[in-house]
């Protein structure tokens, strides 16, 4: 067939659709070239040379190429017969125009070198050596690209230099490939070998392969059949059943885009993972309002930058070590008033709030001052039992929200949603999604997101079926936590991260960890004993007796600053012992004392 005999010799097949001028090469005499410009706007003037033809019909066709038709002169380098008359050669003859008789085409000519200045009708057919007795005196740009003959002539131009020049078009041969998704662009210089196969491909049809956001082009002609070309292994973005059928081969059917928008949201369920999803806003469910958590004061700050009338409960005890700020216990109750600064003693960003106060059973406000460093945690009160529909959730309240499912969706044979207690929506998804479905199972449709998904597909001649009430399986979507992660870097920051501290120069743990450490420095410093005055005359106690060894208590572990009482003490003068009466210890000497245990243990060696 036509495969087996084109395809192995010459592996690609094109489809020109298009040819663009790019521009005309114009060489002069010494070798010299510029680019022209399809738009030229001057004219050129043919160098006389005569071209020959074969026949009258070659010539007039040549003549009128790309210009209006008026009589021109034109002759033979040989003798020809017309009606028996014959045309001598170089025989001038002007052209008036064409006529068809019984099928036939002449040219009306009259000779303008007899007498008579008979008119002859000549046969197209006629043969001959025909020439131009005169050259069209000047030519667009256009009018020469639109005549061969022209084309082979040389040229001369007033506003190009040189007595000689001749014209070279570059042209770009626009053209389909398979599994091409741009058009090629073929320049006309390069260099290779086709065949004409028109005739025996016209069943042929060529593939286009489309990316998601490229089949948006063609929303007006929804429903359309597709079918994947490509598709990534492993699909990281919902944790769904359908996701996997989208492999190379599956045909799919686009019925439209999908309208509704969405909402990005999070929840945990006690101590499990954290779980992402997206909730369409075609969800009909119901939700109530949540009690938020907030860590920090400058978690409250954002609720009142958006004007919201805030109270709360502290969780947590906070014991603030700055005089000008309160502590905080479990249970206080605050309203949160506005946002300030204040110096103490360096500026500060505070929050004024309210302190709900209960005095003999009146309740009290007092207004206090938080600074936005203040790790409270507190818990929002909430006396709103409003059931809010998924559009009514981003039109009332302001995201992101705690909500908790009220009612569940009905069209749902499971609805996940409602099996978490806290549900976090976070932000508003208007992405673009397409609303698709399986070939085998045209009921069953899903969105499909636009941006999300790497595929290629293309468009097949199967027909579309417009489903009159199809079902959504893509109302609620578990996402991947490594592509909730990705997304949350796509969308934008909800506001700037919470400030630091300020440092507290009155009480800090580094000045505390530094009067311990400078404490224990001097009490290493001081002396464990007390000096002893050496003098000539002073002598030491008889050495002790060898039971005195079995009486060391080692067991007994003494506390620091212990010292027993010793029965050997030193002999001093009147001078030490006033000293040793004013002194509330006396210090055994323990140099002798190591001296004579020292002694007895050498003599049970030597033994």
């Amino acid at each position: 067939n036509f495969w087996e005999r084109v395809l192995p010799v010459h592996r690609d097949l094109i489809k020109v659709i298009g040819v663009e001028l790019q521009k005309v090469i114009c060489s002069g005499e010494h070798g010299l070239q510029r680019d022209l410009p399809p738009d030229f706007k001057g004219l050129f003037k043919p160098i006389s040379e005569y071209h020959y033809y074969p026949a009258l019909e070659e010539l007039i066709r040549d003549v009128f190429s790309g210009r209006e038709r008026r009589p021109f002169r034109f002759a033979s380098t040989v003798d020809f017969m017309v009606k028996g008359q014959v045309i001598r050669r170089h025989q001038p003859i002007s052209f008036l125009s064409e006529v068809e008789s019984k099928g036939y085409r002449y040219a009306r000519c009259r000779e303008y070198e007899t007498a008579a200045q008979v008119c002859l009708q000549i046969p197209f057919s006629c043969p001959g050596d025909f020439y131009l007795c005169e050259v069209e005196p000047e030519y667009t740009l256009s009018q020469i690209l639109q005549s061969k003959s022209l084309l082979s002539h040389r040229f001369t131009c007033s506003t190009i230099p040189g007595d000689s020049i001749f014209l070279s078009p570059v042209y770009e041969v626009q053209a389909l490939m398979q599994m091409r998704r741009n058009t090629v662009k073929i320049p006309s210089s390069l260099e290779v070998d086709v065949i004409d196969v028109t005739s025996q491909a016209q069943q042929i049809t060529f593939i286009a392969p489309l990316t998601l956001p490229e089949i948006l082009a063609y929303e007006e002609t929804f429903p359309i059949t597709a079918e994947l070309l490509e598709a990534p292994e492993y699909q990281t973005v919902f944790k769904t059943d359908w996701v996997s059928s989208l492999r190379k081969g599956q045909k799919i059917q686009i019925h439209s885009r999908a309208s509704a928008w969405r909402v990005l949201a999070s929840s945990s369920k006690g101590n499990k993972s954290t779980r992402y999803f997206l909730i369409s806003g075609g969800y009909r469910g119901k939700f109530k309002r949540r009690p938020r958590e907030f860590s920090t004061a400058y978690d409250l700050l954002t609720s009142v930058n958006s004007g919201e009338k805030l109270q709360v409960v502290v969780t947590k005890d906070f014991e603030c070590y700055e005089d000008c700020f309160p502590s905080l216990s479990v249970g206080d109750r605050l309203k949160v008033l506005y946002h300030t600064t204040t110096r103490t003693p360096q500026e500060t960003d505070v929050l004024v709030c309210n302190l709900c106060c209960e005095n003999d059973g009146e309740e009290q406000m007092e207004q206090i001052m938080l600074p936005l460093y203040v790790e409270g945690r507190f818990v929002e009160e909430v006396a709103d039992t409003t059931k809010y529909t998924m559009s009514e959730v981003i039109q009332k309240l302001k995201l992101p929200c705690e909500l908790k499912v009220a009612v569940k969706d009905p069209t749902l044979a499971i609805d996940i949603l409602s099996s978490f207690s806290a549900l976090k929506l976070e932000e508003l998804i208007d992405d673009p999604f397409l609303v698709i479905s399986f070939m085998e199972r045209p009921m069953l449709c899903f969105d499909l997101p636009v941006k999300w998904f790497e595929v290629l597909l293309f468009f097949t001649q199967d027909s579309a079926r417009e489903l009159k009430k199809p079902v959504n399986q893509s109302v609620v979507e578990e996402l991947t936590d490594s592509f909730y992660y990705q997304m949350r870097k796509m969308l934008p920051c909800s506001g700037p991260p919470p400030p630091r501290p300020p440092k507290r120069a009155s009480f800090s743990a580094n000045d505390t960890r530094k009067e311990i450490t400078t404490d224990r420095k001097q009490s290493m410093t001081k002396p464990m004993l007390p000096p002893l005055k050496q003098e000539p005359d002073c002598q030491y106690a008889a050495p002790l007796p060898p039971a005195a060894r079995k009486q060391i208590q080692l067991r007994r572990r003494s506390e620091p600053n212990e010292y027993s009482l010793s029965k050997h003490k030193l002999r001093t003068t009147s001078t030490s012992s006033k000293d040793e009466e004013d002194d509330e210890h006396d210090y055994e000497c323990i140099e002798d004392t190591v001296k004579d245990i020292s002694q007895k243990t050498r003599k049970i060696f030597l033994r």
